[in-house]
């Protein structure tokens, strides 16, 4: 298992100093790591270095071997989620992410594509995955991490294996430039870094002619006689290790105290490295097994941390928790007969991550650990569905909102308040089917566990009260029948409600509402016979019941969910007769598909198309990067979506052709890159994901 990329063993172990032994197994006697179940992203996957926010948001990067390409991983809203990279080639990984402001991170990685190797930056900005330009640093190199202390301030590192030295990219001001490093040997790279502020940094490596570690600091310059306040990359030597020796990451908690880990190839250990101003001293580490070594550590304080790495002896990853001057090993769940950890990150002092990579199942590993190791599942909602109900008639029940502490995934569990239940439903299933044939009224309710510790049970939700009554509902909704899906294309081929009425009845209303309880009634129409066609004003409140608005991120959009109907008929006495229940299914907004533009030479028209999805309303937004620094947009607007077969076509006008070239100058071979902003009929927006690219030709 060893060597199974740079992608999957670098990153950075944390301290230690003989002090402060007592208190260690206190603290944490009841903490816990659990294993959290990833996304299914392809066959074969693993994750490399990720990046957890104070808010608790994060971002986890990998590699997609089965795909050839980067794997990105989002975690917001107590899930992860799998993001659709930009496509950079036919063959690239991600190995770090970073984030320089809470909507604006950077990955970085190697695109191997082209035979040899080169650098690919990413950028994640208000919502949007695209690629960035990356300086020439040679025919052959590649970023392995990336660090920021602020908005406008960043370094990435990497390998330079043409010259056979390390690479340094610096981010100021928008732009990422090349940086000469300093020399250390004939044959050297940087794996790690980390920007303690914006004028102090630490980067470590290998170097390979003196088989030792790299330890490179940003500082002030202090021979600088002009008082210029230049600051530049030192070479720092490290302390005597009689062995072949690297190291794989830094990390530092203050700016005169820090750890730099790695491994000792000789005697396979991990080697760790203690820094406190001004020397770095090495510090013998507990013994994990007789080959092992360390990939990743990560601080809140200078007191409390961990360290991940990979046990090759026993094929698994390991953690050793740091707390007050004393290392000890953690216990962790059995993931599989061959696994291993790369990367381990804090989110707070109680809440820390970490990610690697499982090889006996090809997919990515995911753990967390809390310093509550009592997992809570929290009460579902209140069940919904309809009050009244005639014997052997069918309805349909939803709940949900259950969160686990640990993040993990929930699966429900519904009783009908009869003897039987739903069972534990799959999970992301919220509603179960349910026929009563015994006369009465029923108490339905639900509970949530962890998908992955079934053992760990909410409470019970407070009750739906449910009557079945051998007398029929005098009115009973036909269609559309229950859960019928519908979307925002209905609108050019409105949908027609039946029911059917017991009695005598002067009119009907009938009523749309997002609650079963109809608390608030968002749509109303009245009929006078037992069917209406909807009328296109009633219909669009209906469709919009959930926000008029989609969303610009790589995130499923959510505008979306079940929409509860019923008929309310007036006899002649005045008096008012409810209908039974049924509920809709709002189609969510999607963006178009399958964007292409064709001809793009300066001398011809091009022809822009897409597949509708229900949009009418379409702006085109072309820029010179994927930041849209110089950008021109072009607007279109449709009647019906689904004419033309649901495609839309278009040819640019001169004029418009001649303003998009602009953005770059008209330059032959200039890349333009592109996206489709659109909005359906009752205005929810969203956009296309990646960006779109083509080149001007002559």
């Amino acid at each position: 298992m060893r060597g199974f990329g740079r992608g999957f063993r670098r990153m950075i172990l944390m301290g230690w100093v003989p002090f402060f032994i007592i208190g260690a197994f206190i603290l944490n006697a009841h903490a816990q790591w659990v294993s959290v179940a990833p996304p299914e992203v392809s066959a074969n996957w693993g994750l490399n270095k990720g990046k957890i926010l104070p808010s608790g948001d994060g971002l986890i990067v990998g590699t997609d071997a089965a795909n050839k390409r980067g794997v990105i991983l989002r975690f917001k809203n107590h899930s992860w989620t799998v993001v659709d990279p930009p496509n950079v080639s036919s063959n690239w990984e991600l190995n770090a992410v970073g984030f320089s402001a809470v909507n604006d991170a950077w990955a970085v990685g190697v695109d191997y594509s082209t035979g040899s190797r080169s650098g690919v930056i990413l950028r994640y900005l208000n919502g949007l995955w695209s690629i960035f330009p990356s300086p020439f640093v040679s025919l052959d190199w590649g970023l392995y991490d990336v660090s920021f202390s602020g908005s406008s301030e960043g370094w990435a590192v990497g390998v330079d294996y043409s010259s056979q030295r390390g690479v340094l990219l610096r981010y100021k001001a928008g732009v990422w430039s090349s940086f000469v490093p300093p020399e250390v040997s004939l044959d050297w790279g940087l794996y790690g870094i980390h920007m303690i502020n914006s004028t102090e940094a630490w980067a470590v490596g290998q170097d390979r002619t003196n088989k030792r570690g790299v330890l490179l600091r940003y500082t002030k310059d202090l021979e600088d006689k002009n008082r210029q306040k230049r600051f530049i990359w030192q070479v720092y030597l490290p302390p005597q290790i009689d062995a072949d020796w690297e190291l794989n990451s830094v990390f530092f908690p203050s700016t005169t105290e820090g750890w730099a880990a790695g491994v000792n190839h000789t005697q396979k250990r991990g080697v760790l490295l203690h820094f406190f101003t001004p020397r770095w001293d090495e510090v013998i580490p507990p013994e994990v097994s007789s080959d092992w070594e360390f990939d990743a550590v990560h601080f809140p304080s200078t007191y409390t941390g961990w360290a991940s790495g990979t046990d090759y002896a026993n094929q698994k990853g390991f953690l050793l928790q740091y707390e007050k001057g004393v290392w000890t090993d953690f216990t962790l769940p059995e993931i599989s007969s061959n696994w291993a950890l790369g990367n381990v990150r804090f989110a707070s002092t109680n809440k820390v991550w970490a990610f690697g990579m499982d090889f006996a199942n090809k997919r990515g590993v995911i753990l967390r650990y809390s310093a509550d190791a009592k997992e809570t599942v929290s009460t579902p909602s209140t069940p919904n569905g309809p009050n009244n109900i005639a014997p052997n008639t069918s309805s349909v029940s939803y709940t949900g909102e259950s969160l686990s502490s640990l993040d993990h995934s929930v699966q429900y569990f519904i009783d009908w308040g009869d003897g039987t239940n739903s069972g534990w439903l799959p999970v992301g299933t919220v509603g179960a089917t349910k026929s009563w044939t015994v006369p009465g009224t029923y108490q339905i309710k639900a509970q949530a566990r962890c998908d992955t510790d079934t053992l760990e049970v909410s409470k019970w939700s407070s009750g739906l009260s449910v009557t079945v009554s051998e007398t029929p509902t005098p009115i009973t909704l036909l269609s559309p029948s229950d859960g019928t899906p519908l979307s925002v294309c209905s609108l050019y081929s409105l949908p027609t409600f039946a029911w059917k009425a017991e009695g005598s009845f002067t009119g009907y209303e009938t009523h749309f509402s997002k609650t079963e309880s109809f608390d608030t009634v968002a749509a109303s129409e009245k009929a006078s016979s037992t069917s209406i066609l909807i009328d296109d004003n009633t219909w669009k409140k209906v469709l919009g019941i959930f926000g008029s608005f989609g969303t610009g991120s790589s995130s499923s959009v959510v505008s979306g969910g079940p929409v509860f109907w019923r008929v309310v008929g007036t006899r002649s006495d005045k008096t008012s007769v409810i209908s039974d229940t049924l509920s809709i299914f709002i189609d969510p907004v999607q963006a178009v598909g399958n964007p292409m533009i064709t001809d793009t030479s300066k001398s011809s028209i091009p022809t822009l198309s897409w597949e509708n999805n229900c949009n009418i309303k379409f702006k085109v937004w072309f820029g010179n990067n994927p930041f849209f620094t110089h950008k021109t947009t072009v607007s279109f607007n449709i009647k019906n979506p689904d004419d033309n077969g649901g495609v839309f076509t278009k040819s640019l006008t001169s004029t418009q052709w001649t303003s998009v070239q602009a953005v770059t100058g008209r330059v032959t071979g200039s890349t333009v890159y592109w996206y489709v902003e659109s909005w359906d009929a009752v205005n929810r927006r969203t956009i296309t994901q990646p960006n779109e690219v083509f080149v001007i030709t002559d």
